[in-house]
């Protein structure tokens, strides 16, 4: 029996929405950690003592407690938090 095998542009579009849904899924964990990181500040803890519990550079904390929690995408740095997609960029 024979498999049957897909385009290569089949499985291109396949793993493009699934790196649309990973940056969608991303994004979301990143209000959501910004969300977490405002919850700890205002129960009174420190900017260094949540960049040690999370491991993350202090001042990726500091920006992603800056960060809106909804309705804007935030802006991450491209360290913590790969981001960088650019549509015109040679492959």
């Amino acid at each position: 029996m024979s498999a049957t095998r897909t385009s290569p542009i089949s499985d291109l579009m396949v793993a493009a929405a699934d790196l649309e849904d990973a940056e969608f899924e991303r994004d979301r964990l990143a209000m959501a950690f910004g969300d977490t990181i405002r919850q700890a500040l205002a129960a009174g803890h420190t900017h260094a003592q949540i960049s040690r519990a999370a491991n993350v550079p202090e001042a990726e904390v500091r920006r992603l407690a800056d960060v809106p929690s909804a309705g804007a995408e935030p802006v991450l740095d491209g360290v913590s938090f790969p981001t960088s997609r650019t549509p015109d960029a040679a492959v």
